[in-house]
């Protein structure tokens, strides 16, 4: 496939090759590294930025064919015959060849693979660079054997050396992006790990992918929804790397391959240390010291990919085997031996052991690692684990979105439950599955509620109505839900964990009820208690899901965006960023969204909220999602996209409102806006906020009616928050209260007040919104300049809010600044003196001070503490 990669990174490599060819009295350069890290296409980019009309690029490429003759890699430059002559100096012949080929342009030799050459021309090297006839552009692979006098070039500082080291991982991901636009994250971490930097596997690797339809362009992301297999010419890359193998190197690289990371004692007792040797000599294993333990990798990630990909199914199922063997020898002692186990026995056709596959699906779930633990869950199964390895693999395909093969396993089991134990964990899974899966809230409550009474044990009676709980609030009552967390915290004994859990559901009811500081400290003493427990993740990894959420909740009602942004980090190192829990990932991506979208960043905002419903399941909380991008699309002016959105939100919703659809309610009235019709704006958002105050979600109610004071109807619902208000806490719920009144009741100062407040708490559309309503105040009261420094500070803010376009801020007009009125500005709201400025721009101090007033006119300020709240309204700087 024809794909230009662009070049990206090595921009101070690239600036030293240019410098070492183009400089005075430069000589050239030497460019080292290992195999695939962009050696050539360096020294090619550096040639190619060359001027043509002064400078002339001959290219050679050595090879192992061409070592064997004198200057055969540079065959092709020079003449058929040596002049006739008894006395002919080769080294000055194929010189002056070189120079009369570079028709009267100063020469330029781009070498690939130096370290190939023949004697000969590593001695025309020297002589060109020595005299001066050529530029050098010569490429070495490190790890490789090469002639001493080509290193001399670099050892006797003939020619500087610049070693190229892999991408790192950034780097590896800037380069992608750069040549393909918007690459899915998880994709993007899976292609940066197998091919470690090195350049010319990714480039391969992207192709085959292309090739093969894994990686494709889907729902305006490149995704790969493939194994990360090795295919054609990329195999043929990953072959020459590799090469022929011995059967005792063979058997070390596929062990390796398929037990990687291997303790080296275990692969030491099944290879022995020769073939070890001989195959850490060819650079095709890694050994790794981590404090007392000594593991052994393959070189590369797509080495131990080709192996496997390449190794016969019978002999694979044999390495598996001698792997497990091994490890059953010695004991599985630590936790990570346990899952590789039950792994090894999975592959090797030897999974027998209930017990282990029991193990090892529990592992794999609490790894994340979703398709790995179904598939050990249902060899479980499949080896006599019974009731308890149907309801571990229930919940899994529960949590991996495979609803209906679970509700079937959950049916085939249910008679033959025994134990209290096994009741709750059936009811639990099952009423997972119907809520959060089918939707049937309802139905997953009665399951609940008749296992309840069935249940004898207390504290598992306990767990079952905090379950119960979450549905509850879940269909929108958070009121009863809040009352029944308080009644459990009442009864004691509560376990940690389950104090934690109901502590997680309250916060998240408090939050929405709009009692963000007492939601704030549910959730601390939540995170507090789970802490405590070192393996808390080993009884349910899905745990962190409802207290990571119950923590964001607090954080964003509070009006903390950075705690929210903490938590949800937090949820995604939980989680880890390359999971298979689709569940989770799209849920970070719909967090992170939605505090890009109360930022103002709704370009980012729609990035994210697309990503979170590209690929999403049927659960009732995919409302919020979709109403989330709808939200983001309607603000960013997108009004079909917004609408397509919205509707899809609705069809989620026809079965029964739930709480996570009053993200769509937020979003709706911001629909009708980007459509033009305001008065249906404003009736939207008005019949938003009464439902929502019914329905004693205060969180929400507070900012409806906020929206519309936004959409310019406060004084309708002013009365309403005056009466709300004092139910009310934390600084956001203070500043919208505020903001509803102050353009409720006109006051322009009020309105540049609460401006400066949604600045310091980060929402900036907000800000915007009231900087421009306190100068159509001020405009009409008749003080222009007030008016002016308002919506230059309205204007200012919107910038920063990646095209949002809302009634508020829509007919915001630039201040009018000239290029130097800005350059002055800009310096002056940093503090600097007249004088500092005039030095700075080679201007006088008059000609300065007549460019700050004619700015403080244009913007009305009156001096240096006005303009920098104008140019930088939430403590930013220009760099």
């Amino acid at each position: 496939m024809g794909m230009l990669w662009p070049f990206v990174g090595r921009e101070d490599a690239l600036d030293q090759a240019g410098a070492a060819v183009a400089g005075p009295g430069r000589r050239g350069l030497v460019v080292a590294g290992p195999a695939g890290v962009g050696k050539t296409r360096l020294t090619a980019e550096a040639a190619a930025r060359l001027d043509a009309r002064r400078y002339r690029v001959l290219d050679v490429v050595a090879t192992s064919a061409t070592r064997s003759l004198p200057f055969g890699a540079m065959a092709h430059l020079l003449p058929v015959r040596i002049p006739d002559g008894t006395a002919v100096n080769v080294l000055r012949w194929a010189s002056d060849a070189l120079v009369e080929a570079a028709d009267g342009r100063d020469l330029v030799l781009r070498v690939d693979d130096g370290h190939l050459l023949d004697s000969v021309s590593v001695g025309l090297l020297h002589h060109l660079a020595r005299s001066g006839c050529a530029r050098l552009l010569v490429t070495v692979r490190t790890g490789e054997p090469a002639p001493d006098s080509l290193a001399r070039l670099w050892r006797d500082d003939i020619l500087p050396r610049v070693d190229l080291a892999p991408f790192t991982v950034e780097e590896t991901a800037a380069v992608l992006t750069a040549a393909l636009g918007d690459v899915e994250r998880r994709t993007l971490r899976r292609l940066c790990t197998r091919v470690q930097g090195n350049a010319l596997f990714l480039r391969e690797l992207v192709r085959s992918g292309m090739e093969s339809g894994a990686l494709a362009r889907r729902d305006g992301q490149w995704r790969w929804d493939d194994g990360l297999l090795p295919e054609s010419r990329l195999a043929e890359l990953v072959d020459d790397r590799v090469g022929q193998l011995g059967d005792d190197v063979l058997q070390v690289v596929e062990l390796v391959a398929f037990g990687e990371p291997i303790e080296f004692d275990l692969l030491l007792g099944l290879t022995g240390v020769a073939s070890l040797e001989a195959a850490e000599a060819r650079q095709l294993i890694r050994v790794e010291h981590d404090g007392m333990r000594t593991r052994v990798r393959s070189a590369h990630p797509l080495y131990a990919e080709a192996i496997r990909a390449r190794c016969p199914q019978v002999r694979a199922r044999r390495r598996y085997r001698e792997l497990a063997d091994a490890v059953s020898v010695v004991g599985a002692h630590r936790r990570e031996d346990a899952l590789r186990l039950a792994v090894w026995r999975l592959e090797s056709g030897t999974a027998h052991d209930a017990a282990a596959m029991l193990t090892g699906c529990r592992l794999a779930w609490v790894a994340a690692d979703y398709p790995l633990a179904v598939r050990l869950g249902r060899a479980a199964c499949a080896a006599g684990g019974g009731v308890t390895a149907e309801i571990l693999l229930a919940t899994v395909l529960s949590w991996s979105e495979q609803y209906e093969e679970a509700a079937q396993l959950l049916a085939d089991c249910a008679q033959r439950l025994s134990t209290d134990q096994e009741r709750t964990q059936h009811a639990i899974v099952r009423a997972h599955n119907l809520s959060w899966g089918l939707r049937r809230i309802s139905d997953a409550e009665t399951v609940l509620a008749e296992a309840e009474e069935r249940v004898a044990d207390a504290a598992l009676r306990q767990e079952l109505r905090r379950r119960r709980m979450v549905l509850v609030g879940t269909r929108g009552d958070y009121v009863s839900a809040l009352h029944m967390g308080m009644d459990l915290l009442a009864e004691p004994p509560l376990g940690d964990r389950l104090h934690a859990a109901v502590l997680a559901n309250n916060a998240v009811a408090l939050s929405y009820m709009g009692r963000a500081d007492a939601a704030r400290a549910a959730a601390d003493e939540g995170w507090r208690l789970l802490d405590a427990i070192a393996d808390w993740r080993d009884s349910d990894p899905t745990e962190a899901m409802p207290l990571c959420m119950a923590d964001y909740a607090a954080s964003f009602w509070y009006g903390d965006l950075d705690g929210a942004d903490r938590s949800t980090a937090r949820f995604a190192e939980i989680v880890g960023e390359d999971s298979d829990w689709p569940i989770a990932q799209r849920s970070i991506d719909a967090m992170r969204g939605a505090v890009l979208l109360w930022r103002g960043q709704v370009g980012e905002a729609q990035r994210l909220f697309r990503r979170s419903t590209s690929a999403r399941g049927e659960g009732y909380f995919d409302t919020s999602h979709l109403g989330g991008a709808a939200h983001a699309a309607a603000l960013a002016g997108d009004v079909a996209g917004a609408r397509e959105l919205l509707a899809a939100a609705d069809r989620g919703a026809v079965e029964g409102q739930y709480v996570y659809d009053r993200w769509a309610e937020l979003a709706r009235p911001w629909v009708a806006a980007a459509a033009g019709d305001a008065s249906q704006a404003v009736l939207l958002a008005q019949r938003g906020a009464a439902a929502m105050r019914d329905d004693g979600l205060g969180g929400f109610a507070f900012l409806a009616l906020h929206d519309v004071a936004r959409l310019g109807a406060a004084a309708t619902v002013v009365d309403t928050v005056n009466e709300l208000a004092g139910h009310l806490e934390g600084p956001l719920a203070a500043a919208c209260v505020a903001h509803v009144r102050a353009a409720a009741y006109r006051s322009g100062a009020e309105l540049e007040a609460v401006s400066k407040e949604f600045a310091r708490l980060g929402f900036l559309l907000f800000a915007a919104e009231a900087a421009a309503a306190a100068s159509a105040v001020y405009r009409s009261s008749g003080a222009g300049g007030a008016a002016r420094g308002a919506e230059s500070r309205a204007w200012s803010l919107a910038a920063q809010c990646q095209g949002a376009r809302t009634p508020a801020i829509i007919g915001l007009a630039a201040p009018g600044l000239t290029r130097r009125e800005h350059e002055v500005a800009v310096i002056a709201a940093d503090g600097k003196t007249t004088r500092a400025i005039a030095e700075r721009l080679g201007l006088s101090p008059r000609t300065v001070d007549n460019h700050l007033a004619s700015v403080y006119t244009k913007l009305g300020v009156s001096g240096r503490a006005e303009l920098a709240e104008v140019l930088r309204p939430h403590g930013g700087r220009d760099d």
